[in-house]
C-alpha cells in the first residue's frame, strides 16, 4: 500500500492473508533476488562510440528501442510492486499477531504461518 494510507482490513482479508502467508513470504524472497539480478545487470540504454569513424556518425535520438530492456525494466517495475504490496501484507499480519492470546491460538497461528498440518 502506498505511504500514508490507510486501508480497513476485513477479517476475510486476514483470513486469505494467512493462508496465502507461507507462500507471499517465498515471494517476496524470490523477488527481492530477481530484483538483485536485474540490478547487477545494470542496462543504462546504447552506449556511444568515442572514438574512430563511428563518432562521426549521428547519434540515435530519443529512448532506446531494445524490447528485451524495455521487457527487462517493465518486469522489475512489477516485481518491486508486487513485493512491496506482499510486504506490506506479510506486516499487517505480524503486527497484528501478538493480539492472539491463549497457547493453543498461537501455536495455531505459528502453524498456519509456517504451513504446517495440525
Amino acid at each position: 500500500m502506498k505511504q500514508g494510507q490507510k486501508t480497513e482490513v476485513k477479517k476475510y482479508m486476514l483470513d486469505q492473508w494467512l493462508k496465502d502467508y507461507h507462500w507471499m513470504v517465498e515471494q517476496i524472497r524470490l523477488g527481492k533476488t530477481q530484483n538483485e539480478l536485474i540490478k547487477d545487470i545494470g542496462y543504462e540504454g546504447a552506449k556511444v562510440a568515442a572514438y574512430g569513424i563511428e563518432a562521426t556518425l549521428p547519434k540515435a535520438s530519443g529512448g532506446t528501442s531494445d524490447p528485451v530492456s524495455y521487457e527487462a525494466t517493465r518486469r522489475s517495475q512489477f516485481y518491486v510492486k508486487r513485493v512491496l504490496r506482499y510486504e506490506w501484507k506479510v506486516r499487517e499480519i505480524q503486527r497484528r499477531a501478538s493480539n492472539v492470546t491463549g497457547e493453543r491460538e498461537i501455536f495455531v497461528l505459528n502453524c498456519i504461518k509456517r504451513k504446517r498440518r495440525i
